[in-house]
């Protein structure tokens, strides 16, 4: 699933700030080093579903395909015919546009207020209009954190065990894992969701960040 091939899209969201004055980031997904960038490879719509980097260094797109160091010419024997995967695609959910516009999307790869303090992460810097008491630090329920160190992007707080990195601090960011467990271990609802997706209190997902219950 992580071997799938880029998409080579620029992610933007339609609106430029949330209510607090955060800039809405912008994703380029061979460049960011989030998780976010590995799950819009296959959930934006735009790649074949059969676009797999192979143990030969080589992709199954579909067609002919070169091998980078040799300049070699191959036909994959894969996908003869690749199908763009509309079934994953984000559109048709609550947003609309160009694939690359994440508009009705929850932000990702943005800072999260961890210590309930204002942080940058992506580039991105908590607005001025951030109210600490608005937000759970850390997230309840079983909600992680990134944190990032230089161009690095790791694992930094991990709800379903409490486990927090201790470098975690000024540099806490969401990504699709934050609240998708793609293992499907910590799924309470639909889409793979670690909360309920409708709902008040605790486990509704929303409220397991958002403290406006």
């Amino acid at each position: 699933m992580w071997n799938h091939e880029l998409s080579g899209q620029t992610y933007n969201w339609d609106i430029p700030a949330t209510t607090a004055g955060t800039q809405f980031p912008t994703i380029v997904d061979q460049t960011w080093q989030g998780p976010t960038a590995k799950c819009l490879s296959c959930h934006d719509g735009t790649v074949a579903i059969g676009a797999i980097n192979w143990f030969d260094s080589g992709h199954g797109g579909g067609g002919a395909w070169t091998i980078p160091t040799g300049g070699t010419t191959k036909t994959s024997p894969y996908y003869a015919n690749p199908i763009i995967n509309k079934f994953a695609n984000l559109q048709g959910l609550s947003n609309s546009g160009s694939a690359a516009t994440l508009s009705g999307v929850h932000p990702v790869a943005m800072p999260y207020p961890y210590g309930q303090v204002a942080n940058t992460y992506n580039a991105v810097t908590t607005g001025g209009a951030f109210q600490p008491s608005q937000w759970f630090s850390p997230p309840q329920g079983n909600v992680r954190l990134y944190m990032q160190t230089g161009s690095s992007v790791s694992l930094g707080y991990n709800g379903a065990t409490s486990w927090v990195n201790p470098s975690l601090s000024a540099n806490s960011g969401m990504e699709c894992s934050s609240c998708h467990d793609v293992h499907n271990k910590l799924t309470k609802d639909g889409y793979l969701l670690v909360g309920l997706g409708t709902g008040t209190g605790a486990t509704y997902l929303c409220n397991m960040c958002h403290n406006k219950y």
